[in-house]
């Protein structure tokens, strides 16, 4: 079996870290997170903040920039998260880009699973 290395150079990679929503669906004793609110993000400051870290990785020249749906747990807030995403394929960016998201996984079922597997494919 052959064990691969990959590094992570963060010089070549500007990341936007977009707190979607404080909202979780669990309560883990071992959570630091002790303010779950239903508060989202807005569309209008999630878009501004993507702008500026692609502008920034240009003026820097990164190169790609990472977008990154944090939380509470981001799918709580999925509509919010495929409007950000259907947003960012409409649009032409001057680098690369990849989105993830810090997630506890219970709600990567349904419509979720079924998007999730579609972009997977190349489908959007």
């Amino acid at each position: 079996m052959e064990i691969k290395n990959y590094s992570y150079d963060k010089s070549r990679r500007c990341t936007c870290t977009l707190l979607i929503t404080e909202e979780c669906n669990l309560n883990c004793t071992y959570c630091y997170e002790h303010n779950k609110k239903r508060s989202l993000l807005s569309l209008d400051t999630a878009k501004n903040a993507i702008i500026e870290t692609f502008e920034k990785a240009v003026s820097k020249n990164v190169e790609f920039v990472e977008i990154l749906f944090h939380g509470g747990e981001p799918f709580m807030a999925f509509n919010l998260i495929k409007e950000i995403c259907e947003w960012l394929w409409r649009n032409k960016w001057q680098k690369k880009y990849i989105c993830y998201a810090t997630t506890n996984g219970t709600l990567i079922q349904g419509e979720i699973k079924k998007w999730v597997i579609e972009i997977k494919a190349g489908l959007h």
